[in-house]
């Protein structure tokens, strides 16, 4: 009795208002939070790449990166490059949940590099492949595309494509050749 009586004085104006006076605030502060002064954001294109740095309290962080997308748009994988700590080149291929973690993904570049990888890991966000080895950079520089075969847990198989157009020169500005 009480729910249909809550129900039956339910105003969904009111409430819509009310809402919008607690959410608005907050959408607000976490932008302000998010738009830090002291961050410094560059991007440059070259062809198909992405070069992207953030220079934060004196620490600059800085990648190459391509977004496969599929038929809607949105964002399937994703191929990036930086140079880790150590100075090192190093490639990392972000995969969605789903993928069969008992079976290798089949990387290739035509003519260039074939190998099968295993993610090294999974968080809540995706499942990460990554790559350190001289001669997957060097196929990436010297390639027209990379393609991967991944085996989804449903049985059915996802092929990405990644275009290498402007790689080398992103890669270059990246590594400061």
């Amino acid at each position: 009795m009480g729910y249909d009586l809550y129900m039956n004085n339910f105003n969904f104006h009111s409430f819509t208002k009310a809402l919008l006076c607690l959410v608005v605030p907050m959408v607000l502060l976490t932008s302000a939070q998010a738009e830090e002064p002291s961050a410094k954001t560059t991007t440059e294109i070259y062809q198909d790449w992405q070069y992207s740095c953030v220079e934060r309290n004196e620490t600059t962080t800085c990648e190459v990166v391509q977004s496969a997308v599929n038929n809607q748009g949105g964002v399937v994988s994703q191929l990036s490059a930086v140079i880790n700590p150590d100075g090192n080149p190093q490639i990392q291929i972000i995969l969605p949940h789903f993928i069969h973690l008992q079976k290798e993904i089949a990387m290739e570049v035509p003519d260039q590099l074939k190998l099968s990888v295993q993610p090294l890991f999974c968080d809540p966000r995706a499942c990460y492949i990554i790559q350190s080895e001289q001669k997957v950079l060097n196929a990436l520089k010297e390639g027209d595309k990379l393609d991967l075969e991944v085996d989804l847990i449903s049985g059915e198989k996802l092929g990405v494509s990644y275009s290498l157009l402007g790689f080398n020169a992103a890669f270059n500005r990246l590594s400061g050749e």
